[in-house]
């Protein structure tokens, strides 16, 4: 997880998602436990309680669903198979991508001054 720089892994059996192995459970259920990391079974630490989303679900609802259940990884299912995996930081990264589009569109909005077609054109000399 370290040298990939990967914050969570599911874990399955086989098609099955039987759970999700994150660096809170790592230094909860293992270093905090006072285990031996290279005597413990990811059975044995990962979480079980698993919070997922389909596929088809908008980022808002994936946030929404996340900041609820005090998770930082969701993982995403089609059909009941494992498509993916996504991070607070991937969600909250095009949120803001998202706002920082909507802002500029609302500046341009609020800055454009549309030529008055109704008045008349002062003479030339």
């Amino acid at each position: 997880m370290k040298d990939r720089q990967i914050g969570a892994l599911p874990v399955l059996e086989g098609d099955r998602v039987a759970g999700i192995f994150t660096e809170r459970d790592v230094m909860c259920r293992v270093v905090a436990a006072g285990r031996d990391p290279g005597h413990t079974l990811v059975a044995e630490v990962m979480s079980t309680e698993l919070i997922v989303v389909d596929v088809n679900e908008s980022y808002e609802a994936c946030l929404s669903q996340m900041r609820r259940a005090g998770v930082r990884h969701i993982l995403v299912l089609s059909a009941d198979h494992l498509v993916g995996i996504l991070s607070l930081r991937d969600l909250l990264a095009l949120d803001a991508n998202e706002k920082e589009e909507a802002i500029k569109l609302l500046n341009a909005y609020v800055h454009y001054i549309p030529v008055d077609l109704t008045r008349p054109k002062a003479p030339h000399h």
